[in-house]
């Protein structure tokens, strides 16, 4: 609870200042997550929640779900791609045997 509390803070600090075109929070993208999804120390289905608009190019205020055991791996080249690094995959984005939407991960525009 503690470290939600000082992500919150953060963020609404960061939504506090302005870059001219936006606040600095609509240019960001953050990952905050817990590996504490089942009450233990679980690696399948763990909540992860993306703060900020990624320069507008993340549609925001909604919650997603994708099959059990898609690869966090393909959020991970979902992000690389809206820093601006384009790659094809990561990890095991395409080689797991649970891969799943071309290692991508659809509707997050």
């Amino acid at each position: 609870m503690w470290y939600t509390t000082l992500f919150a803070e953060a963020v609404r600090k960061m939504k506090s200042i302005d870059e001219g075109s936006g606040n600095l929070l609509d240019n960001c993208l953050i990952m905050y997550t817990s590996y504490m999804a089942d009450g233990g120390h679980g690696t399948d289905d763990y909540p992860i929640a993306l703060v900020g608009n990624a320069g507008g190019t993340l549609k925001t205020g909604r919650q997603l779900s994708f099959p059990k055991g898609t690869p966090v791996a393909n959020l991970y080249v979902e992000m690389l791609d809206r820093m601006g690094a384009k790659v094809d995959s990561f990890g095991e984005s395409h080689t797991s045997k649970q891969q799943r939407f071309s290692g991508r991960l659809p509707g997050l525009i």
